[in-house]
Order: structure tokens, then sequence, then C-alpha cells
């Protein structure tokens, strides 16, 4: 089962905490969409629902509470007077703009699947976000080597490194996302707190996993050290050291690919 929900509604949601409320919309949605753009749950009795959902009667209250406060559903009474209606805020409504681009996304019945197939959709954007801005500086290179007429983008981008040579310097040749990026796609919270590097690192290995990416260690040679400086010298977590060739290797940020269990939103945001 899948259903489809606007990109900055997947953003705030991500920004907010609000996930867990995400899926539960999500499933309410498409089980009482039947056709319209704003589903109707008519005279909502919680414990009907909850088993047609799945979801437990507490959840249920809990999270549909909060869309309601996130105006993602509203409260209407019914026409004979006798119940209350949950009406679903409807696709149209919840896009900041006409064009913006819209996901599918696969409905699951484990909560962590549900969470990792999100989270999947926010690197997706994030990828296609790099590969758009690589094709652009390369695009820019290309010009101001062969003396073409730079468009309005092209020339923001080239006065923002003030040269060729810098410009050429900050170019890679692949999609690149560090731990600490990484991290800082899902750290916001409600209290400020950080999650840890292991929990970014956690995260990663579970999308790798289930197949949304995949990851390659990227090391440049930095230099000789002989084994005696070596054990003298702390040269930090950045750096690697070969002892069978006594060279010291800089990790660079890890080059990543999105996988097959994200391909049809990776197109989508590709086309969007």
């Amino acid at each position: 089962m899948t259903t489809i929900i606007p990109l900055s509604l997947l953003q705030q949601a991500n920004e907010d905490c609000n996930l867990e409320t995400l899926r539960v919309w999500c499933i309410i949605r498409e089980l009482y969409r039947d056709h319209n753009d704003r589903p109707v749950v008519y005279r909502l009795k919680y414990d009907q629902l909850s088993k047609r959902t799945g979801i437990s009667h507490t959840s249920l209250r809990k999270h549909v509470k909060q869309a309601v406060m996130l105006k993602w559903a509203a409260w209407v009474k019914s026409k004979d007077g006798n119940g209350i209606n949950l009406v679903l805020t409807g696709i149209r409504k919840l896009k900041q703009y006409d064009r913006e681009p819209v996901l599918t996304i696969k409905l699951f019945k484990s909560k962590r699947e549900q969470i990792l197939e999100f989270r999947a959709a926010i690197v997706a954007h994030n990828v296609v976000k790099q590969e758009k801005q690589l094709g652009l500086k390369a695009t820019t290179i290309k010009n101001c080597l062969s003396d073409v007429k730079l468009t309005a983008r092209e020339y923001k981008l080239f006065k923002k490194h003030k040269s060729v040579e810098t410009l050429e310097s900050s170019h890679v040749d692949c999609i690149t996302l560090s731990n600490k990026s990484f991290g800082e796609l899902f750290t916001k919270r409600r209290n400020g707190q950080v999650q840890s590097l292991s929990k970014h690192n956690r995260m990663q290995c579970k999308l790798r996993d289930a197949h949304y990416i995949y990851t390659k260690t990227r090391l440049k040679q930095v230099g000789y050290m002989t084994p005696d400086d070596y054990r003298d010298k702390y040269i930090g977590t950045r750096y690697i050291y070969n002892t069978t060739t006594c060279m010291v290797y800089e990790r660079l940020s890890n080059e990543i690919k999105t996988a097959n269990a994200m391909s049809i939103m990776y197109e989508t945001l590709k086309a969007a």
C-alpha cells in the first residue's frame, strides 16, 4: 500500500519531530481516501479506528490530536449532530506552492520501517539537491574557461567562489555526505538536543541494510609517518594509519548513492 504526501509536509514533520504523527495521518488517509482528496472518518470511534488501522487506541488519540493541532486534519460535526467527523486536510491545501513535488511513500505496518521510509525520502531530497548543484558547478567552470556568458545563477556561484581556481578546487565528481551532515538532516528536536554521532552511524547502517542507499569510504593520502612517530603522536579520528606502508590517510566525507528501494522517490524529486 502506498500514499502520496507533499515534500514540505515531510520536511515539516521531520523538523518538528512529528514523523510518527505523519505515519498515522498517512495510514488513515489511505484507508479512508475513497478517491477523495479530503478523506473523512465519519462519527469517529477510536475502537473501530484502531481495529482498522492496527494502531493502538492510545497512539491514535495522541497522534490524531497532534494532527489537528498541526492543521493536517479538523473536527467537523456530522450533519445529524449525533457525532463528530475527522476530516483530513487535502494534499492541494497542504502544498506550499502549486508545482511542489509530491512523493509516493510506501506504507508499512511496522513503525520502525515506516520512519525509515520517511528518512530515506529526506536523504533522497538531499542527494537530488547535491546533484543539481554539482551540475551547475560543472557548467559554470566550463563556461568560465571557454569565455561563454554566464547565466544569473552561474554568475552568482562564480561570485561566491571569487575565482575559477577556487571553483575547481571545491568541485567533486560524486555525491558526498559526511556523518555530521547526515546527522544534521535529522537532529532537529523540541528540546534543542543533538543526537550522538553513533546514532547517526546506526541510522546510516539501517538505510544501507534496507537497500535505500549505498555508501563508500573516501580516503586522501596525506604523507609518510614512521611507526615510532605514530605511537608518540595522536593524529585524531579523521586519519587512518596503514602499518604496512606507513602512510597516513585522511578520511573524507562518504560517497553516497541511491539504491533500489529509493528509486521511486529519487526519480520523482529529480523530475521536479
